[in-house]
């Protein structure tokens, strides 16, 4: 660990990194709002895809606590601190308010050194609320605990039918996590992103996945086929006792089937029967409506998942949900996929 400039509050702050600390993801685990996305395998998976430098802060005396964050420097947007970039949350681990603050401090000390723009906080501690956020999602997470049966009895009565229809329509499920699948979803994903007029990210991104993700056991691909042809998947993610659904996407031509409640489901049996306490469905955007609805179908706990972004004097960044450029998206869909791959191995780099 590369020790900070200053000692503030008792608690010595220093910069870590979490793919060349030792341990790293069992320290995580013993903090209670840890998540997959403070792992090692996740820092990993950024550096190598992005070439983001890990610069995490933490503490080294008293009880562990740490921010995570990812130095993204463009020559197009500027450099700045992220925790983290393509993360839907991650909350400070930290056992209280003064901890809190005391690594707040350190960062936007460290990033004034550094020449941020801003410094962004996707999340923040439980009981701290005197922070405006610049940005909101919502956030849905399943207690997995009470079982298959119980779940399943506890889901919205449409989500039951769809589940039911996809299953006598003779869709298959497979769980795996082998390269073969990752590849097969990627298929599909580029295909979805097309049709909402996004390109999708780089296939390097899913390979690194696959590496330091999935292949370790620390992910879970699941696929829809029917009569032969893979229709539907999704990706998920875990650590710990906690998983969280990450990826999505399908053929629209097959959406009658109602893969996707199937897959869900499946994922969700798996997890809780593997012992596995909670499901999180990622964020979601405040305006999207039909994914807000999904989601609350598997009847979770919602809530609000916070962003914090600080200008480089220390001041609340007001910021807005990304607008859609409707005259891209609508050329994009037309654009071979080939192409919009190219866009997204140019283009994400600079977004973190």
């Amino acid at each position: 660990m590369k020790g900070c400039h200053s000692t503030l509050n008792t608690i010595t702050m220093h910069i870590i990194n979490p793919i060349t600390h030792t341990d790293w993801d069992r320290q995580i685990l013993a903090a209670p709002n840890y998540s997959f996305f403070h792992s090692s395998g996740w820092a990993q998976v950024l550096m190598d895809t992005y070439g983001y430098r890990p610069v995490y802060f933490g503490s080294a005396n008293g009880s562990f606590a740490c921010i995570p964050v990812m130095e993204v420097n463009s020559p197009f947007t500027g450099r700045r601190g992220v925790s983290l970039p393509f993360t839907d949350y991650c909350e400070p681990l930290v056992k209280d308010e003064e901890q809190f603050r005391v690594l707040l401090n350190q960062i936007k000390t460290e990033g004034k050194e550094r020449g941020w723009k801003y410094f962004e906080l996707r999340g923040r501690p439980e009981g701290i609320t005197d922070f405006t956020p610049s940005l909101q999602y919502f956030g849905h997470i399943l207690d997995l605990t009470p079982g298959g049966e119980k779940l399943f009895g506890r889901l919205r009565s449409s989500t039951r039918r769809n589940i039911k229809k996809a299953s006598k329509s003779g869709i298959q499920i497979s769980i795996g996590n082998s390269l073969e699948a990752l590849q097969e979803y990627y298929l599909l994903h580029c295909l979805t992103r097309k049709r909402l007029g996004v390109p999708p990210q780089p296939k390097q991104f899913f390979m690194k996945i696959h590496i330091h993700v999935v292949s370790k056991n620390k992910g879970i691909v699941v696929l829809a086929e029917y009569q032969g042809r893979t229709i539907s998947g999704a990706v998920y993610f875990h650590l710990g006792k906690k998983a969280i659904y990450k990826f999505g996407a399908s053929e629209r031509s097959y959406q009658h089937f109602r893969a996707n409640d199937l897959i869900m489901w499946e994922a969700i049996r798996s997890y809780s029967e593997n012992g596995f306490e909670t499901l999180c469905f990622g964020r979601t955007d405040m305006d999207n409506e039909g994914l807000r609805r999904f989601k609350n179908g598997w009847s979770p706990k919602e809530y609000l998942i916070p962003y914090l972004r600080f200008n480089p004097s220390g001041a609340m960044q007001p910021r807005k949900h990304n607008s859609s450029n409707h005259f891209a998206g609508r050329l994009m869909k037309y654009l071979p996929i080939s192409v919009l791959r190219l866009i997204g191995s140019t283009l994400y780099k600079h977004l973190g």
